[in-house]
């Protein structure tokens, strides 16, 4: 791992702690959707999934939750997962990029 690579998920941690702060006092969708996105960039897919899951209940309308908890169950290996969360959002409420990353995880399935 280069020295640039490391100082940057030092700093995403350093956000990511400064989010959880955040959140305990004030929890928002906001704020649960960018621990969501900060996790999954330094590869804290659990988290990110759980975070997910936290932001869509703040706000289930927000198609985002949706996209970056598939993306995390797809790299956990949960590809089934994934798929299914996407088209489920699709009937709750059309989104082209929900469309397109759940056209995006099919093609990777059948690539494999």
């Amino acid at each position: 791992m280069s020295e640039i690579h490391k100082d940057k998920v030092k700093a995403t941690k350093e956000i990511i702690e400064e989010l959880r702060e955040g959140f305990i006092e004030f929890p928002s969708y906001q704020t649960a959707i960018s621990l969501a996105r900060k996790s999954l960039e330094i590869g804290r897919l659990k988290e990110s999934a759980e975070w997910s899951l936290r932001a869509r209940k703040l706000d289930g309308k927000q198609f985002s939750s949706y996209l970056i908890f598939a993306e995390a169950k797809f790299q956990l290996g949960d590809e089934e997962t994934a798929i299914k969360t996407l088209e489920m959002s699709l009937e709750k409420n059309y989104s082209q990029e929900v469309k397109d990353k759940l056209v995006e995880l099919k093609k990777r399935v059948a690539q494999k």
